[in-house]
Order: structure tokens, then sequence, then C-alpha cells
């Protein structure tokens, strides 16, 4: 058994996992989370060859308070002498919000978009550009979308400041890249394609002697644009990090990962591991090297695959395999894009709108609190969400946004720098302002408001600075 302690408002779930060797054939082991009196309150069971696997064992509970807590692991059997200086690693799932305040987030959240969808069916009824099919000169509404991803991603890695409001967050905003990738399968038909056209093509083609597909693609031109936006940036950025933490941070986030230091910096390159984030630069272009070869692809066939890729978010976690967790949505952002026109007239009934707005919430009120490890769960939510999203920018596309265009242009920089201002920048800010947010409790939600502003002003510094040749070098 083992005691602790909490000082924060509340809990509602704990994770074990075994981090010390333990011989199988031990029999189920009880887990008992308890008062400090001894009183149990939740209980699970899992056998022995579960935590030779480190599977977590998930105790939930309704939320309790701080205060002095005892977990007590139990076994009928006789515990090997090896088995019996057991260490877990224990994870607490703050529950912080009370679930009042949570339906009301959800109600509140329904009918925001219930409102926006009935104001954008009125407008739509004398939408010319829509009604009759033709393509506009420009895509506002998945344009302001990307701005809309970065701040949900920005806003995720930024709420550590607010414990009040984690659980909603996560909730929100977890697993915020499906939108990113959603948007770039969308923009990759698009931008080849046009607006949700047929590609047509007979005959075997040698994919080395392809050079256009429908006169608009160039897959050497394709593979040109990655490199230099977005392969090329993220080097400079990855380049520029790591020699700033190795000589003037006194970090310890750097520790090497293999002996040597160009040598540990080429291994995080090639992964993905300079910064956190930065995982998604390793996932995407291994679905930009493979992406050509979708085009191929006859209209019966990729509405085969990609029906057959939304299974694999409930097979393989993010853990596992990145490609395989968001492959989907990037195969359903090109769907969308290949067959808009349909799409749109079935996802624009008022009574498709009221029905994905309310198993959204529904799925957010059966995710609270703290399920991350349904991920098949997560990608249902996320799927309903960027249906909710694409509602709110098709309406708002009517309107010329300039600072939100401007966000959704300079989205990848934001991307590539939010999380080194995170780093560098919260802890200055906090302890500039710690006297006024000792004297005024919550008053720490503006921290990440301050974060995302410094980000938005870091990117148009460097815009400015890199001029002409900023999308080179930042991405943008």
């Amino acid at each position: 058994s083992g005691s602790f302690k909490t000082d924060f408002p509340g809990f509602s779930a704990i994770s074990c996992q075994l981090v010390s060797p333990c011989p199988s054939g031990s029999g189920p082991w009880k887990f008992e989370l308890c008062t400090s009196g001894g009183d149990r309150v939740a209980a699970s069971a899992v056998q022995m060859p579960a935590l030779l696997k480190e599977t977590p064992v998930k105790i939930r509970f309704s939320e309790r308070k701080a205060g002095e807590w005892r977990l007590i692991i139990r076994n009928s059997s006789p515990i090997p002498a090896s088995c019996r200086d057991l260490r877990l690693k224990c994870i607490l799932y703050a529950g912080t919000l009370p679930v009042s305040r949570y339906w009301y987030g959800i109600l509140a959240f329904g009918v925001f978009f219930i409102v926006i969808g009935y104001l954008d069916h009125v407008f739509r009824k004398n939408d010319d550009r829509l009604s009759r099919g033709r393509r506009a000169d420009f895509d506002f509404g998945i344009h302001y979308f990307r701005a809309f991803a970065i701040f949900f991603i920005m806003i995720l890695h930024y709420h550590y400041f607010c414990p009040e409001l984690r659980v909603l967050n996560n909730t929100l905003f977890s697993s915020a890249s499906y939108f990113f990738v959603f948007i770039s399968g969308y923009l990759f038909y698009y931008l080849t394609h046009g607006f949700a056209a047929e590609w047509h093509f007979s005959g075997t083609v040698p994919f080395l002697k392809i050079r256009t597909v429908s006169g608009k693609f160039s897959i050497t031109d394709y593979y040109r644009k990655k490199l230099l936006n977005i392969l090329l940036p993220y080097f400079l950025f990855s380049s520029a990090i790591f020699l700033y933490v190795l000589l003037y941070s006194d970090t310890t986030q750097f520790v090497p990962a293999v002996p040597g230091i160009w040598k540990d910096f080429f291994f995080r390159l090639r992964t993905g591991a300079v910064q956190g984030p930065y995982w998604y630069i390793y996932f995407i272009s291994k679905v930009f090297l493979v992406s050509p070869l979708l085009l191929f692809l006859p209209r019966k066939s990729f509405i085969a695959v990609t029906a057959a890729s939304c299974v694999l978010p409930f097979i393989f976690t993010r853990v596992q395999s990145h490609f395989s967790y968001f492959l989907p949505m990037y195969l359903l952002g090109m769907a969308y894009a290949r067959f808009r026109l349909s799409a749109d007239r079935f996802l624009y009934r008022p009574a498709v709108r009221i029905a994905v707005i309310l198993l959204t919430a529904a799925g957010l009120i059966f995710y609270y609190p703290g399920t991350e490890e349904q991920t098949g769960l997560v990608y249902v939510i996320r799927l309903l969400m960027t249906i909710d999203l694409m509602y709110l920018t098709s309406f708002l596309s009517r309107w010329r946004i300039p600072w939100l265009s401007y966000c959704a242009d300079v989205s990848f920089t934001f991307f590539f720098i939010h999380d080194f201002v995170f780093a560098y920048v919260s802890g200055p800010v906090w302890k500039l302002f710690y006297g006024i947010f000792k004297a005024v409790p919550g008053l720490e939600i503006i921290i990440p408001a301050i974060l995302i502003a410094v980000t938005i002003l870091t990117a148009a510094a460097l815009k400015i600075l890199f001029g002409r040749f900023s999308r080179r070098f930042i991405g943008s």
C-alpha cells in the first residue's frame, strides 16, 4: 500500500502502471482506493500478465476532493518474494470542473452551433456559388478553418496554468491535430482537381511518366514545394531550437536520446522529437510521400479505401501508430473535396445539422471525464466536431475577416514556434504577475491568452524579418 496527498480541487480517476519486474502466475491483483481512515471508495481487479505488458489499470469513481488517500494492492495468492517490492507509476486525472458547469458548457456549445447552423441555412438559400456548384476563386471556409485549428492546438498546449479548465480543455481539444490532417487532405485534392471535380483517365500509365493530372498537378512540383515550404522550415526551426537549448539553456529536456550530439540531433530530427508537436511533421511527411498514389484510385476504389481506413483508429492508438491513427481523417478530407457537392447537399440539410450538433454534444458528455484510452471515441468526436466547424466557417466565409485570415496564413509558423514560446515565456510571465495571480484566484486563465499573443507577435516579427523569403524559412 501507499499513501498520497492531493491539494488540487478534485480528481476522478487514477491510472496505475507497473514499472518494476514481477513474475506472472500470481493470480488476480486488486487495486483499492481508500480514504486515510481505510474506507474503500473504488476498486479494480487485473491479472498479472496484463501488468507484465505494462497495461495501465484505470480506476474511475465519482469526483474526490483534496486530501489524503491510500492506494492498497491486494492478492489472495501467495506473493513471490521477488514481487514484494512492487513499484507503480500512478497518474491522477483531475476533474476540477463541476459536472453541472460542464453540462452548461456543452449546452452552450449546442445552442451556439444550432443558431449558427440556422443562420447559415438562411444565407445559403441565396448563395449562388454553392447552389450552382461553381468553384470559388478562394475557399475562405477552409481558410478560416485553418485558423481555428491552430488556435485549438495552441489552447490545448497552453492550458497548464488553468487547472479549473483542464478537463473541459482536454475534452474539447485533445487530438486537435485531426483538424489539420483533414484540411491537408482537402487542400491536396482541391488544389489538384478544382472544386468537386472528377478525374478520369484511361489505360495504364507508368508512375514516372505522370507529369500532370487534370492539367494542374505536377508531381515534381508537388514534392519540391513540400520540401521547400515544410521540410526546410522544419529543419531550420529544429536546428535553431536544438542549438539554443544546447548552448544557452539549463533545461534538462534534451537528455540525449542516443550517444553523441550530432547523432542525437539527427535522431530527433528524423523522429520529430526536437519539440513535442514536431511529431506531426514526421507523420505528415509520410502522408505527403504517398498522396500522389491516391490520385490513381478510381472513384469506387477510392471510396472503398477511405471507408476501410475508418476502422484504423479503433484498432491503433496514436502512440502505436500516428500514421494509422490519423490517415483516415486525411482520406476523409480528400473525399470531401472530391465529392463536395453531394456531401454538402446532405450535410447542410437542417435535420442533419441538428443531428450532428446533438451527437457531438452527446459524445463530449460521454467522453467526460478523462477516457483518454478510448481513441476510437476521440476519432468519432473529432470527426463530428470537424463538421461543426465547417458549419461555422462556412457561415463566416461570407465576410472578409482580416485578423482571422492572417492567422490562417501564418498557421504553420504558429505551429513551429508555439511550443518554444510556452517553454521559455510562460515562466517569466508567471513570475512577473505572480502577485496578481495569488491575490485574484482564477486570473491565471489569462496566461494562455498572453502566450497566444506572444506567439502571434513573434510570427509577425519573423514574417517581416524574412520578407518574401518567409515561406521558405518560417513556413508562411
